[in-house]
C-alpha cells in the first residue's frame, strides 16, 4: 500500500456518516427478522405485504454491512499487516460468533416449545454450520481471511472484485462447501468497498454541487430509481430471498447507495441517535432476537396479537435492548459477551 493510500484509509476511518450507514442497516435487519418471527409464530401470520418488506429490505441491507466492511480493511492491514487483521477479526468476529452461537442456541434448545425454531442440540454444537443469523460473522470472518490471503500475494482490489464477482455469478449452481458458499454470496459487496474506498475510484467519482437542493434531487432520483427496480424485482408479489443473479446484485448496488446517501444527508443534519444505534450495530445484531422473540413471547401470553403492535413492540426493544445490555456488561466487566479479551489474543 502507498502512503496515499494509508492517509486515505485512515481518513475514511473518521467519516461521520458510516455510523448513521451501521443505524440505517440494523434498523432494517431488527425489522426484518421481526416480521420474520412474527410470521413464524402460532397465533400471528404476517400480511403479504410485510413479508414483501422483508424480502425489500434483504436485498441490500446485509450487502451494506459488507460494504462498509470492506471500506476499512485496508486501513487495518496497514496497522496491523495480515497476520495482524485476521487476529483482530477472531477476537471480533469468531469470538462473538462462538459465545453468542452456544448462548442464544442453548436457550432456544431449552424453550422449543415457546420458540419458532426447531434446532437440536447438534445444531448447535455443530459451528461449521452457523444457525441463524449468525452466518454474517461465519462469512465475514471468511471473507477477511481471504481477501488478506489475496492482498498478500499482490492481488489488487480491483482483481478481487473481479473474482468475487465470478463466484457471486455461480454461487447457485456449483456446490461449494459451507465457507466458500457463503462466501461466494457476499464477498463481492466487501470487494466492493476496498474498490469504493481506493482513491483512484474517489477521484473518478462525480463532484456533487454543494447546493443542498441539488443534493436532496440526486438523493430522490436515485431513490425513486430504487423503487422502480425493487417492484420490477418483486413484480410477482412473492418474496425473493437467496436469489444470487445480476438482476439481484444490482438491486443491492442501487439499495446500498441509497442507504450511503441517507446516512450523509442523516450526519449532515446531525442525527445523533442514528449514529448511537450504529456504533452499536454489533451489540444489537448479536442479541436483539433473544429481546425481541422474549417480549414477542410475553405478548402472546397476554393475548395480545395486534400485528402492528408486535411489530412496533418487537423493533423497539430489539434495538435499545442490546443497547441496554452493553451498558450492564460493560458495568459488570463482562465485555467478553461481545468481544475476546484482549489477553487471549495478545
Amino acid at each position: 500500500m502507498t502512503q496515499t493510500d494509508a492517509r486515505m484509509s485512515t481518513t475514511t476511518t473518521h467519516l461521520g456518516w458510516v455510523d448513521h450507514a451501521r443505524g440505517i442497516g440494523i434498523i432494517a435487519v431488527v425489522i426484518g427478522h421481526v416480521i420474520r418471527g412474527l410470521d413464524s409464530a402460532n397465533r400471528i401470520d404476517a400480511p403479504s405485504s410485510a413479508l414483501l418488506v422483508d424480502s425489500i429490505i434483504y436485498t441490500w441491507h446485509m450487502p451494506l454491512f459488507f460494504l462498509l466492511s470492506g471500506l476499512f480493511v485496508e486501513g487495518s492491514r496497514t496497522r496491523r499487516g495480515s497476520n495482524g487483521l485476521i487476529l483482530s477479526k477472531v477476537a471480533t468476529l469468531v469470538w462473538p460468533y462462538v459465545i453468542w452461537t452456544l448462548l442464544q442456541g442453548t436457550i432456544q434448545v431449552a424453550f422449543g416449545g415457546a420458540t419458532n425454531t426447531d434446532l437440536s442440540a447438534g445444531d448447535v454444537l455443530a459451528l461449521w454450520d452457523p444457525i441463524l443469523h449468525f452466518w454474517f460473522l461465519y462469512a465475514l470472518f471468511f471473507v477477511f481471511v481471504l481477501v488478506a490471503a489475496a492482498r498478500s500475494v499482490g492481488a489488487s482490489p480491483l482483481l478481487i472484485l473481479i473474482g468475487a464477482a465470478v463466484l457471486y455469478l455461480v454461487a447457485d449452481h456449483v456446490d461449494f462447501p459451507i465457507p466458500l458458499r457463503l462466501v461466494s454470496e457476499n464477498a463481492v459487496f466487501f470487494a466492493l468497498g476496498m474498490v469504493v474506498a481506493t482513491p483512484q475510484a474517489r477521484s473518478l467519482a462525480p463532484k456533487l454541487p454543494s447546493s443542498s437542493k441539488v443534493r436532496l434531487a440526486v438523493f430522490a432520483g436515485c431513490a425513486m430509481g430504487l423503487v422502480v427496480l425493487e417492484w420490477f424485482f418483486h413484480r410477482s408479489g412473492d418474496p425473493r430471498l437467496e436469489e444470487h443473479s445480476l438482476l439481484a446484485a444490482f438491486v443491492a448496488v442501487v439499495g446500498v447507495g441509497v442507504a450511503v446517501q441517507l446516512a450523509m444527508l442523516g450526519d449532515r443534519l446531525g442525527m445523533r441517535w442514528l449514529a448511537k444505534l450504529g456504533s452499536h450495530s454489533m451489540t444489537i445484531y448479536l442479541a436483539h432476537i433473544l429481546f425481541a422473540s422474549t417480549l414477542r413471547v410475553i405478548l402472546l401470553k397476554l393475548s395480545i396479537t395486534s400485528f402492528p403492535g408486535h411489530v412496533v413492540a418487537g423493533v423497539g426493544i430489539g434495538l435499545l435492548g442490546p443497547m441496554m445490555l452493553d451498558v450492564f456488561a460493560k458495568r459488570m466487566n463482562a465485555t467478553w459477551l461481545f468481544s475476546a479479551p484482549a489477553r487471549l489474543i495478545s
